[in-house]
């Protein structure tokens, strides 16, 4: 029975062939819409961070109570003074570190310029992903810590 319905659309799209080019044409359409959409939700909601323990990471800032807004979703940044503080002072977590994003740098090749967007972070951070460990090497000094390609 089933083999005959087949046999019968199949004549049907072919004696329509701008019909079946529609058809093939919005099931392509639809698929690859459908592929899109789910690879930007891929890597943006459902897979977990690059981190170690990404369920573990919090993130850190400023709220004032006499502001009417939710505290879950608007936190305000610190300066730098304020990251220190709470570095030196933190009794709670196992590590603290600050970032901010950058407008690094424009790159040319001598034809077309290319704007960089970067992020200026703490040497704390880098012991956090897996990733860091390929491309960085920390060194401590008694000057400090060196970081280096």
């Amino acid at each position: 029975m089933l083999r005959q319905e087949l046999r019968y659309a199949l004549r049907v799209l072919a004696k329509q062939p701008a019909f079946t080019v529609i058809v093939i044409l919005t099931f392509a359409l639809g698929i690859g819409a459908n592929t899109a959409v789910f690879s930007v939700l891929n890597a943006v909601l459902l897979r977990p961070l690059p981190f170690h323990e990404p369920q573990n990471l919090v993130a850190l800032g400023e709220y004032d109570v006499r502001e009417k807004t939710d505290p879950g979703t608007d936190i305000n940044s610190i300066s730098y003074l304020d990251y220190v503080d709470w570095r030196d002072q933190n009794k709670v977590f196992e590590r603290v570190a600050v970032y901010t994003n950058q407008s690094v740098s424009t790159l040319t090749d001598g034809n077309e310029a290319t704007h960089v967007q970067g992020e200026a972070v703490s040497v704390e951070l880098f012991p956090l992903s897996p990733s860091s460990a390929a491309f960085f090497c920390l060194t401590r000094t008694n000057r400090g810590i060196t970081l280096s390609f």
